[in-house]
């Protein structure tokens, strides 16, 4: 008995001695080197830019219109645009890792107008000095609202997969939640959370995940947690004993400055949830914002206010390709598919034809000559080239201007502007026990699909985000994907 424990014993310290080669050395010796303080100062460049060009613009613009100012008086006012990081820090949005972009939105745009509303105070009314265009400081305000989220966006997709980017952390867990935490943090790196090692609490795991190595050594989480450049651990586990889990955060990883938990609750929504002390046990408060009449209405108002300022654009680009449509090939304007809606009541759903007429017949020959085609179409609904396409339904499609006559069907109630993908009848049973969810809000015309990936997603992540839309619903995130709609449209990525 006393050889099997000194055996245990030699595993355990040459599983350390291994670890510590592997990853806390190569953390320190670059191998793995994320630092937080260089991707925050990449971020706040990017907002600093962001802020001259929005208020450049504004400037511009506006001189172009009324001529009745001299530009050098503006550009005096420069240095005010460097308030904005700064105030940007104080609301802890650098350095801009785990935040997710709807709540970074939020702050976002609340700094700004509240930095935006002490700057017109404080300049109208000052009485020397010239006297500065309302105008200017509107144009700026909305340019850098809409613009900002999509700063970010460039940031963390061209610096995302640098070593240097974001925070290096430590995994801490048993079974499938840690091994999911660890492939989500190496499919999504910006996240900003780089896993460095997986401290693996069971028996018998594998010597890897994704290139993570793994142990199962509480001495090796006090060795990282002392490690200056590893002071974060996300612990997942799954089916744990609450004792254990209390011994391990209070023993092994008090040296970590930061632990982030990971609860096995996936029904819940993870935006909008609240830690909360009950008589010294944890309450998460979950937030159903779908039941708040107020928040709803809102919605409706964003919404209206949005078709106000789009419809007349929308019309005349309506009339342009309805010409295209009718010079370029025969049979109808219009088509209306049946889709699902709230409630799960059956409606029109219109669009602009970018099919050929026999369109049916024509899928059903190249499914049966081509078997890899009918694999994608049985996988996604979708072909990525698709033969029933018209001339100008290819371009409609990739610039997704055929889906412009749903605004009829918001219009008249069925739709919204922002939610889930329209489905078919046959498509509900595809959704399982997630159907209820997409049932309780009405289909959109964009949504987390068409800003994720869109018809580069298999139908299960196109699930998981209708799902993801329906827990963690709010304003923020319908005004975070419409803002992002216009960028994913305009580059045209997965669209067929």
């Amino acid at each position: 008995m006393a050889q099997g424990r000194a055996l245990r014993n030699d595993t355990v310290t040459a599983a350390t001695e291994w670890l510590t080669d592997r990853a806390v050395d190569a953390a320190r010796l670059g191998a793995v080197r994320p630092r937080g303080w260089l991707t925050g100062l990449v971020f706040a460049v990017a907002d600093l830019c962001v802020m001259s060009v929005a208020f450049g613009a504004a400037v511009v613009a506006w001189y172009l219109v009324e001529h009745q100012y001299e530009l050098s008086e503006y550009w005096e006012l420069w240095p005010c645009v460097l308030v904005f990081p700064v105030a940007f820090a104080g609301a802890k949005l650098y350095p801009g890792v785990i935040t997710s972009p709807p709540e970074e939105f939020r702050r976002q745009s609340l700094v700004v107008t509240l930095v935006f509303l002490v700057f017109g105070t404080a300049t109208f009314l000052a009485k020397a000095g010239p006297s500065y265009s309302r105008a200017v400081f509107l144009i700026t305000w909305v340019l850098s609202v809409v613009l900002l989220p999509a700063g970010r966006a460039m940031v963390r997709r061209f610096f995302a997969h640098r070593s240097w980017y974001g925070y290096p952390v430590a995994v801490i867990g048993s079974g499938e939640s840690a091994t999911a935490v660890v492939n989500t943090l190496r499919s999504q790196p910006e996240i900003g959370l780089k896993p460095v090692v997986l401290l693996h609490e069971g028996e018998q795991p594998p010597d890897d995940i994704e290139g993570v190595p793994i142990a199962s050594s509480d001495r090796l989480a006090m060795m990282l947690g002392r490690d200056k450049r590893i002071h974060c651990a996300v612990v997942a586990m799954s089916g744990v004993h609450p004792a254990r889990l209390t011994t391990l955060i209070e023993s092994h990883l008090r040296h970590f400055r930061r632990i982030i938990l990971v609860p096995d609750l996936p029904a819940l929504s993870t935006l909008w949830v609240t830690g909360r002390d009950i008589g010294g046990m944890l309450g998460l408060e979950v937030d159903q914002r779908l039941l708040d009449p107020t928040r709803l209405v809102l919605k409706w108002i964003v919404e209206a206010a949005t078709l106000t300022v789009l419809v007349p654009f929308m019309l005349l680009a309506s009339a342009m390709i309805a010409v295209l449509i009718r010079i370029d090939s025969r049979g109808p304007l219009l088509i209306g598919l049946q889709r699902v809606g709230r409630g799960g009541r059956v409606f029109r759903e219109w669009k602009f034809r970018t099919m050929v007429a026999d369109a049916d017949e024509v899928l059903r020959r190249a499914l049966e000559a081509d078997p890899t085609r009918r694999t994608e179409w049985e996988q996604t609904r979708k072909l990525r080239d698709d033969p029933r396409l018209t001339r100008v339904g290819r371009f409609l499609r990739r610039t997704s201007l055929d889906e412009l006559p749903q605004v009829f069907n918001v219009l008249i109630g069925q739709m919204s502007l922002v939610g889930p993908r329209p489905i078919t009848v046959e498509e509900a049973d595809r959704y399982g026990t997630r159907f209820p969810l997409y049932m309780k809000v009405k289909p959109g015309i964009t949504g987390l699909w068409q800003i994720s990936g869109r018809s580069n997603l298999t139908y299960p992540e196109r699930v998981k985000l209708d799902a993801y839309y329906v827990l963690n619903w709010s304003v923020w995130l319908d005004a975070y994907i419409l803002i992002r709609t216009v960028w994913i449209v305009l580059a045209g990525r997965g669209a067929y």
